[in-house]
């Protein structure tokens, strides 16, 4: 069953309806990250929450549940402001943010979790709350970090950051240096400033016309570099990566906020993908190792190192809920459907089998996932006191797991990451967002070829909407609920709990 809300109201009165009938609640805004079968529960759509307010003088946004971030950067790129989005700009705000929110600018401004002020949240007895460090402080700690699990979200307010200088852009190298590139890039993160950011996939781009001729049908190494700062001061940064090899492709340039989202390129059409992720605490030669003998022209899936640390690492004033605060880098892999995409599922587990000795499991949140489409729980996104304490909390406010279409926090007292193998009643198959949004995490989108998304040949737009499930309105007259309509699959998005990148 679905609905389409169009404000807040039918969003409280949706969740009534599911409360009163004892189904679980699963929730999609922009679509990016679809998730197949939401099996009797209720899907609530927010996509039509779509307000979107800049406030200048305060360098604050208030966003409604449905906006994805290219609408908010369309609006702060006059104001010579920017907001602390994902690598892809057709994420949802919400449930990045709610995720934890790790994007481009993380070195220099944190996780955008951090600087979410207000959530407007419909919580599981159906009743809309201003969730604020003043009027619910646990609860606000909760949501900022700890995704989808403890309600609706229906409006964020969150701040914005000056932008006087963005400088960035892709190099794509052979993927044939890719020993040398990660020694280079191993020396330049080691000392790397807040204010540059630095990731590297690597992937082989199909032999198709809409792949630009210089990395068509080629296996590259892709360096994403995002700058604050002039462009003199990148280039000297970067140099000993230029150095590694003539770049097949570069689009490295001074970039205007709105063309934040072309760094990384990301695919921008809705896709099933296998994809996971973990984190690494430190730069290691024998995790180097690892993924050097997984990458390859033949390798059938994409792989991403990100750099992480400074302001993402640093404690916060008011605390919230991001896990992994520590750790190095970020690692995450992703395979479109193809010729190996089922050998790709297979390929990615032994990956993150064979860095357990480094991750010990461990993952961003909003890149949490299997790689198999398993479901997956929350347990390896928090430390233990962290995760504790979130169990209390989602306790106290969701104490029937109303809200588990998503990253699930486990109930209190489950340890054992390896049970998680059993689905919970109900419950959808995990995705990963990357950013995860990536988005949670949700399943990151791709290209109708694969990986031919990752080339941004041209500034980055926002694709619009996806395809959409079953739905209907719901009634707003005084005392009726919902009636959502019968049958069908409707498809979830990663904004009910990102991955979003």
């Amino acid at each position: 069953m679905a609905v389409s809300a169009t404000d807040e109201a039918d969003v409280a009165a949706a969740v009534r309806f599911a409360a009163g009938r004892g189904l679980p609640v699963a929730v999609r805004a922009t679509g990016h990250g679809p998730v197949p079968g939401v099996d009797q529960g209720l899907l609530i759509d927010t996509r039509a929450l779509s307000t979107v307010t800049v406030d200048p003088e305060r360098r604050t946004a208030t966003v409604g549940a449905g906006v994805p971030w290219a609408r908010v950067l369309e609006k702060c790129a006059p104001l010579g402001l920017v907001p602390l989005c994902g690598s892809s700009p057709d994420v949802g705000v919400a449930a990045y943010t709610l995720g934890g929110g790790l994007g481009p600018l993380g070195r220099r401004h944190g996780w955008a979790a951090d600087h979410a002020r207000r959530v407007r949240l419909v919580t599981a007895d159906g009743e809309a709350r201003e969730i604020t460090a003043d009027t619910e402080p646990e609860l606000f700690w909760a949501v900022r970090g700890g995704g989808g699990n403890f309600g609706v979200a229906t409006e964020l307010e969150f701040d914005l950051m000056p932008a006087d200088a963005l400088y960035g852009g892709g190099l794509y190298l052979p993927g044939e240096s890719a020993s040398e590139l990660l020694a280079a890039f191993g020396r330049c993160t080691a000392t790397a400033p807040d204010e540059l950011s630095l990731s590297v996939a690597f992937l082989t781009f199909p032999d198709v016309d809409a792949v630009p001729a210089p990395v068509r049908g080629r296996f590259v190494a892709h360096l994403r570099v995002t700058h604050l700062g002039p462009a003199e001061g990148a280039e000297r940064l970067i140099a000993p990566l230029r150095a590694v090899a003539v770049p097949l492709l570069d689009t490295v340039r001074p970039l205007s906020i709105d063309q934040l989202g072309t760094v990384h390129g990301d695919p921008t059409r809705p896709q099933p993908v296998s994809c996971g992720g973990a984190v690494l605490p430190r730069w290691d030669e024998g995790v180097i190792d690892v993924l050097l003998a997984e990458i390859g022209a033949t390798t059938p899936h994409m792989l991403e190192l990100r750099h992480l640390g400074g302001a993402l690492a640093r404690p916060l004033a008011m605390p919230d809920a991001v896990g992994h605060r520590d750790a190095g880098f970020n690692l995450f892999t992703s395979a479109y459907p193809g010729a190996g995409f089922s050998g790709a599922m297979a390929m990615q587990n032994e990956l993150y089998r064979r860095l357990l000795p480094w991750s010990g499991g461990r993952a961003v949140y909003n890149f949490t996932a299997r790689p198999d489409g398993r479901p997956a729980d929350a347990r390896g996104a928090f430390e233990a006191p962290v995760l504790s304490r979130l169990q209390a909390v989602k306790a106290a406010w969701d104490p029937q797991d109303l809200f588990r279409f998503t990253v699930t926090i486990p109930p209190a007292g489950t340890t054992n990451r390896a049970d998680s193998d059993s689905p919970r009643t109900g419950t959808a198959p995990s995705r990963a967002p990357h950013e995860a949004g990536h988005g949670p995490s949700s399943v990151p989108v791709g290209g109708g070829t694969q990986y031919v998304g990752a080339v941004p040949a041209h500034p980055r737009r926002h694709a619009g909407p996806h395809p959409r499930g079953p739905r209907r309105h719901v009634r707003r007259a005084a005392g009726r609920e919902p009636r959502p309509r019968a049958g069908g699959r409707p498809a979830a998005g990663h904004d009910a709990d990102p991955n979003v990148r």
